[in-house]
C-alpha cells in the first residue's frame, strides 16, 4: 500500500488528526487522575445541592456542587470507554508531543 504524501491529507493529519489524538490520551490520563483523587476524599467537599463553588479571588464564574458532581459522572463514564482494553490502540501511534496533563492538551 502506497504511503499517504497528499498535502491536504497531510495538512489534516497536523490540524486536526494528531492534535485529537492527543487530547484523547491527555482526557484519559488527566481524567483518570481527577477520578482518583475524587474517590480519594476530595468528593466529601463537593456536596451534591446547589452550594456554589466560588473562587474567593472572584476569578471565576461560580458554578454548584451538583455541578461539580455532574462533571465527576461525564468524566468517569468516558473514562471507563477510554480505559477498554485495546481502545487506545488506534489513538496513541499518532501522539507525538510529550504529554503533560497539568497543563491540558496545549502540551
Amino acid at each position: 500500500m502506497p504511503d499517504i504524501t497528499n498535502p491536504e491529507a497531510l495538512a489534516f493529519s497536523q490540524d486536526y488528526l494528531r492534535p485529537m489524538a492527543e487530547m484523547i490520551r491527555w482526557f484519559q490520563a488527566s481524567g483518570n487522575e481527577m477520578v482518583a483523587q475524587w474517590n480519594g476524599g476530595v468528593n466529601t467537599k463537593f456536596p451534591n445541592d446547589t452550594s456554589a463553588i466560588i473562587d474567593s479571588n472572584g476569578l471565576t464564574h461560580p458554578y454548584t456542587g451538583a455541578n461539580a458532581n455532574t462533571i465527576i459522572e461525564r468524566v468517569t463514564a468516558l473514562n471507563a470507554i477510554l480505559n477498554q482494553p485495546f481502545f487506545m490502540d488506534g489513538v496513541l501511534p499518532a501522539c507525538v508531543r510529550p504529554m503533560r496533563p497539568s497543563a491540558g492538551p496545549q502540551g
